[in-house]
């Protein structure tokens, strides 16, 4: 909630700049309204918050391909 209370007073903008989160909802969160918002809605907040700051999303995870075949290899650890 820290991340969010940073922008006290500019929830209505950040609100502007989401239809997925109303300034209403932003509000009850930051306040403690919102004792236990979903998970969905927290993504969304992310989200928002990372576009109101120009934070860069991270990458994409790598897509799966074939497993490697010397995944599940032990491997002794020298010193253990």
């Amino acid at each position: 909630m820290g991340r969010l209370r940073r922008h006290e007073g500019q929830y209505a903008e950040l609100a502007r700049q989401n239809d997925q989160i109303s300034y209403s909802w932003l509000t009850k969160l930051a306040h403690g309204q919102i004792t236990n918002p979903t998970v969905t809605s927290l993504q969304q907040l992310i989200e928002a918050l990372d576009v109101f700051e120009g934070v860069r999303p991270a990458p994409a995870p790598a897509p799966l391909g074939e497993p490697d075949p010397d995944a599940e290899r032990i491997v002794p650890v020298e010193g253990a």
